[in-house]
């Protein structure tokens, strides 16, 4: 009978787990979701921006555009779930994933929680920031090789204000979709799991 009992407890324990992680992952790609299309959105004025016949008004005026979709992307990167954590910041949840800077300093750390979900079965509940949006690079940065989405798309802005579009920031922008859609669906396989 006591083992029964402590059987129904780890049960419960196991559905208050999958609760939890479910909650988590289905924030992470609903949120993922939103980025792919903002980021489509941004690729789209870059194609647009690398037009000839742009004038420089022109092309700072879709910076102007591209700057709101970047605040958009880092919004998204420092979101809270329903306890106040901050989704992509691993262990360090206390605090934005992304600073608000030119930079992007990334604040979190690299770890991933994992959460059991039955006796011989762990899955992770989330993603760390630079896993999903990219590593972060010190200056100089130059298109074509920048892996953090926030910084490709603020270097991006740059060279349209300064009417210097680089065709190579469209490999930046393809770089980061791939990422999320790689990361959309190992979050996928996680709440697929959960459902199992």
């Amino acid at each position: 009978m006591l083992n029964f009992e402590q059987n129904i407890k780890e049960n419960q324990q196991y559905q208050t787990n999958i609760g939890a992680a479910r909650q988590r992952l289905g924030l992470e790609e609903s949120n993922l979701a939103n980025a792919t299309d903002v980021l489509h959105r941004i690729r789209e004025l870059t194609v647009q921006a690398l037009n000839d016949t742009n004038t420089q008004t022109n092309r700072q005026q879709i910076a102007m555009e591209v700057d709101e979709l970047n605040k958009q992307l880092l919004s998204i990167a420092n979101t809270k779930n329903a306890n106040g954590e901050y989704l992509f910041s691993g262990y360090a949840s206390d605090r934005p994933a992304f600073t608000d800077t030119p930079d992007y300093a990334y604040q979190g750390d690299a770890n991933q929680r994992q959460i059991a979900i039955g006796p011989n079965r762990l899955v992770t509940d989330g993603d760390p920031g630079e896993a999903v949006f990219g590593a972060i690079q010190l200056a100089p940065l130059s298109a074509g090789s920048i892996d953090n989405v926030l910084q490709a798309v603020a270097q991006l802005s740059s060279d349209l204000k300064s009417n210097t579009p680089n065709k190579l920031s469209l490999d930046d922008l393809d770089r980061a979709l791939v990422r999320f859609d790689n990361v959309r669906a190992s979050a996928g396989a996680r709440l697929n799991a959960l459902d199992d």
